[in-house]
């Protein structure tokens, strides 16, 4: 019963509640799919573009990345999926891909690697299966294994820098 002069409670406020509630949580489920991406960088003074591209793809071949995508105009070179073992968080197989981006600037180059991480969370799934599974996820790229790769690249170069192109 309501008292006089008074409205009575609508069920409008719960209902604008749970609306809000719902939003938040689509917009915090929204927030926390987003991965931001982590490059490892690090610059090739006094050396030239064609040479920094050529030891950037070879190394990733050597060190068994099968570059699957390789644009020497746009500077940029991306390997197959390599699948790996369970993600220690996730507890599902893991696969990984690198992207690596090559550009030069007067003098010589930037270089940037990045590794990709997707992990597959639906169990029940068998070895054989999971590279053709649609059910991979994104999770935080390698950061780390990123900058291994970028080392390896950089111990490879001389430490003077070569003659520059005429």
């Amino acid at each position: 019963m309501s008292r006089p002069g008074r409205r009575p409670q609508s069920d409008a406020r719960p209902t604008a509640r749970l609306g809000l509630v719902a939003l938040a949580c689509v917009l915090g489920a929204c927030a926390a799919t987003q991965v931001i991406q982590s490059w490892a960088r690090t610059d090739f003074e006094g050396y030239s573009y064609s040479s920094v591209y050529s030891l950037v793809a070879t190394t990733l071949d050597s060190e068994g990345w099968d570059v699957r995508e390789r644009d020497i105009e746009a500077g940029t070179l991306v390997t197959d999926w390599r699948h790996g073992p369970s993600h220690r968080e996730f507890r599902g197989p893991t696969r990984l891909k690198v992207h690596a981006e090559i550009e030069p600037y007067p003098g010589g180059c930037h270089v940037g690697l990045r590794v990709e991480a997707e992990v597959l969370v639906k169990g029940g799934i068998l070895a054989g299966d999971a590279r053709n599974s649609d059910d991979w996820e994104r999770v935080e790229d390698d950061f780390d294994r990123a900058e291994v790769l970028l080392a390896r690249i950089r111990s490879l170069v001389r430490w003077e820098p070569e003659d520059p192109a005429p």
